[in-house]
């Protein structure tokens, strides 16, 4: 299966002078966990919340004068349309992504795809379970009161037991960080069904 044939709409793009503030409250407003971005018609990156916890907040940036710029994930990974669900997924699993932006030919972004989005579910592509481990870090608002933030989802396949694959994605997300343990990284996790193994 191609990418077009699963591809989801793409997410809106800010420009790369955009406050992280501005841009934060964009993502709130719409309900999105990332946003591309671009200067001036050439798209350079995309901010995620991951972004946010890690670049802005972890690093004490004031979010007024702070520019996306400075913590834009870059540079931007993308495939083609023409690209297989396969190729898609290992690109995203390689790299830790969430969503892949998709460009069409003449390299204009027409799509954008999720690990949901590529996982094999059918019972032509794979026999097993996949799931999504969600991981949640703890965040200080300005009362002090903290509040689990999403962090990152890893897409894990569930071959003999949820105990290994819950493990394994622990794992990834270590190493994504180059920590040690996930509890380094994040302090909560909850796990979600992304595709049925087939009958």
């Amino acid at each position: 299966m191609l990418v077009r044939d699963v591809m989801g709409p793409p997410v809106p793009t800010i420009p790369a002078d955009m406050s992280v503030a501005a841009a934060a409250r964009r993502m709130r407003h719409d309900h999105l966990s990332c946003l591309l971005v671009a200067d001036g018609e050439r798209l350079t990156g995309m901010l995620t919340e991951h972004d946010l916890l890690w670049r802005a907040t972890a690093e004490g940036l004031s979010p007024d004068h702070a520019s996306v710029r400075d913590i834009q994930s870059a540079p931007l990974l993308s495939c083609s349309d023409t690209e297989t669900t396969e190729n898609a997924a290992e690109l995203m699993a390689t790299h830790g992504l969430t969503h892949l932006p998709v460009m069409d030919g003449r390299g204009h972004l027409v799509g954008m795809v999720t690990p949901g989005d590529v996982e094999p579910c059918s019972p032509d592509s794979s026999p097993f379970e996949t799931i999504g481990v969600t991981f949640f870090k703890n965040i200080p608002d300005s009362y002090g009161h903290t509040h689990p933030v999403k962090l990152a989802t890893v897409y894990v396949t569930v071959e003999d037991d949820r105990a290994h694959a819950l493990d394994s994605a622990q794992r990834r997300l270590a190493e994504k960080h180059g920590a040690d343990h996930w509890t380094q990284v994040a302090d909560s996790f909850e796990v979600m069904e992304a595709s049925s193994s087939a009958n």
